[in-house]
């Protein structure tokens, strides 16, 4: 059951972020996504960068710009730029589960179906908890980035996440808004690796993570490195269109960074939520095509 724990937590870690990244909203160099950058506006033209380069996640609505999340969802480039983004950094590690969204009023439910018929689901859904548990810090912030794109206060949003299995009996099923408190880790679920890379080590777990920060690059931007060493999480990015590379650029990187902290810093307290000691950093690094430094920065929950 512990190895069927850590598994799901690493899904649970990959899923935060996808959803985390997808839903925050973007800014006018990474639209969201630490793995995608647009050209400066003053630096060169629009036409220089293309047009699939800032589409990964949503722009942020104009406040009160849509009375509702279903009206929101409605809007074909909204709901398409989510489903994109989504889909770009999530990855189910090869545990067979397929996403699907619905969307009512202002309540966003994502729901993740098991395919295999031949396993035994009996006690997934206590652990299927438990892992939900580990990342609701997550959520939460994902889901007040909701709340602002369509102009509403605070906990008007929920996030659903609903597991089933393969013929949709509900396996465990959790909702999250703005303003919920984060609940305490459950004991024996969590707080069970010494470091992160002991975590990075478990069979199946660095594949899974690598795979999943891979879907963060794109045609302009690669993920080159994973690395996990100690309580240190270092991604590496390298820009691989060189028509990216004009005066402002390691500004504009350290601007979309900016936009992400509060995204980065929930990620590093989901990380420190299974160590049973000590504290997660998370290191991004941008080189140009070259392999010169642009622009780097940590990130920790405190």
């Amino acid at each position: 059951m512990k190895h069927l724990f850590t598994r799901l937590l690493a899904l649970a870690l990959a899923l935060s972020l996808a959803l985390a990244l997808a839903g925050c909203g973007g800014s006018e160099v990474t639209g969201g996504n630490p793995g995608t950058a647009s050209q400066p506006a003053s630096s060169a033209p629009a036409s220089s960068t293309p047009a699939s380069s800032t589409a990964s996640t949503p722009a942020p609505a104009a406040s009160g710009r849509y009375a509702s999340l279903e009206e929101l969802w409605a809007d074909p480039a909204q709901r398409k730029a989510f489903e994109d983004g989504f889909a770009s950094t999530f990855d189910d590690g090869g545990l067979g589960v397929e996403p699907s969204f619905e969307v009512s009023g202002n309540t966003l439910t994502i729901i993740f179906r098991f395919t295999d018929a031949s396993m035994d689901y009996t006690g997934i859904g206590e652990v299927l908890d438990a892992a939900m548990d580990s990342f609701a810090s997550t959520l939460i912030t994902a889901v007040s980035g909701l709340d602002e794109a369509i102009g509403a206060k605070e906990g008007t949003c929920a996030i659903v996440m609903c597991y089933t299995d393969p013929d949709g009996a509900v396996l465990s099923e959790k909702s999250f808004t703005a303003t919920d408190e984060v609940p305490s880790a459950p004991q024996g679920s969590s707080g069970s690796y010494a470091t992160l890379e002991e975590f990075w080590s478990t069979p199946g777990i660095k594949e899974q993570m690598e795979a999943q920060m891979a879907g963060m690059g794109n045609e302009q931007i690669k993920v080159v490195s994973v690395e996990v060493k100690g309580n240190l999480f270092a991604v590496t990015f390298q820009i691989a269109d060189r028509s990216l590379m004009v005066d402002g650029l390691a500004e504009a990187l350290e601007q979309g960074m900016d936009s992400q902290t509060e995204v980065l810093r929930q990620q590093a307290a989901t990380f420190d939520s299974i160590l049973t000691g000590g504290s997660t950093t998370i290191h991004f690094t941008y080189l140009d095509p070259d392999g010169g430094l642009l622009a780097e920065r940590d990130f920790t929950a405190g």
